[in-house]
């Protein structure tokens, strides 16, 4: 599982460097709930599947550049980062959207924010910081 979604950042790195229109990676489900939640916030232009074992992803592009401007690993393989709710607010950069997986799925730190003022305490726990993105 894990593997899968390391090669796919890394490609995704590759292609912002690249600036290429799309990338090819390995499918898992792992990797597709990370790019529901990418897509979903508008970050890639989408995804579909070419086989059983093959994801094509379609990168985002405004004015010929890459929306994504760089991508940066926090949970690498062999590093498992894992902050409070109190320790994301006071550690991760402000200006990175940041991607946690707490115990209720998979979102951007300040989704997890904003539910939190909203009362929904079962959101505002930490978890597993996974990657940053600036756009």
């Amino acid at each position: 599982m894990r593997y899968a979604y390391y090669l796919m950042l890394g490609r995704m790195k590759e292609a912002i460097q690249k600036s290429r229109p799309f990338f090819l990676t390995v499918r898992s489900d792992f990797c597709i709930r990370v790019l529901d939640l990418l897509y979903t916030r508008g970050f890639i232009s989408g995804y579909f599947l070419v086989n059983d074992y093959t994801i094509k992803v379609q990168m985002k592009n405004v004015n010929g550049r890459p929306f994504i401007r760089s991508i940066v690993l926090y949970s690498t393989p062999g590093r498992t980062v894992y902050y409070s709710f109190s320790g994301l607010q006071q550690h991760l950069c402000k200006s990175d959207t940041v991607a946690v997986m707490h115990k209720n799925g998979l979102c951007f730190f300040y989704e997890a924010q904003q539910l939190r003022e909203m009362k929904c305490q079962s959101y505002g726990h930490g978890g597993v910081v996974l990657f940053g993105i600036t756009y």
